[in-house]
């Protein structure tokens, strides 16, 4: 599904929803490093010129095949991120949400999270595509570990999980 419309502002809206996310981000020159998955990107043009904009992507059950070799090495540090790189199949994450704001050709990543079974990530930072220059900060943690930390604080645990260990 791909819509395009002027809002009552006058800024432009372009939503695409797919059942194939790794295609279409491909397809639309962002990253080849997605595989399958289910996508929902919102983008908001704005101001005078259209150089302006505000994208919104949230993808559901995807796989990353090109991710940074740190993201491999953490995954591995679970049963199931092992397997997958046994499998070659990549890095699979369950949810991931990207909030970017762009503005003559500077890329502002305000929110990139994603979780999976073996790994959970996020970042923030800025790419600035005239210059090929890229400032991005964030975290990595083996989903097994932070189950871990998590059951070790018992009320937290037990909340979350719903899981009474006495």
């Amino acid at each position: 599904l791909v819509k395009y419309k002027t809002l009552r502002n006058g800024d432009r809206q372009l939503y695409i929803l797919s059942k194939n996310a790794g295609r279409v981000l491909d397809g639309l020159s962002i990253t080849d490093a997605i595989k399958d998955g289910e996508l929902e990107l919102k983008t908001v043009f704005s101001g005078q010129d259209r150089t302006s904009a505000e994208t919104t992507i949230v993808l559901d059950d995807f796989k990353l095949v090109k991710g940074a070799k740190a993201v491999r090495v953490y995954a591995v540090l679970s049963p199931t991120g092992l397997f997958s790189l046994f499998e070659g199949e990549g890095t699979f994450f369950n949810k991931g949400e990207a909030i970017i704001t762009s503005r003559k050709g500077v890329h502002d990543i305000t929110k990139l999270r994603a979780t999976g079974a073996s790994v959970g990530l996020g970042l923030v930072g800025t790419y600035d595509s005239n210059s090929k220059t890229v400032d991005v900060s964030g975290n990595l943690v083996p989903i097994n570990i932070l189950s871990d930390v998590i059951g070790l604080v018992p009320l937290v645990g037990e909340i979350l999980t719903g899981i009474d260990k006495s």
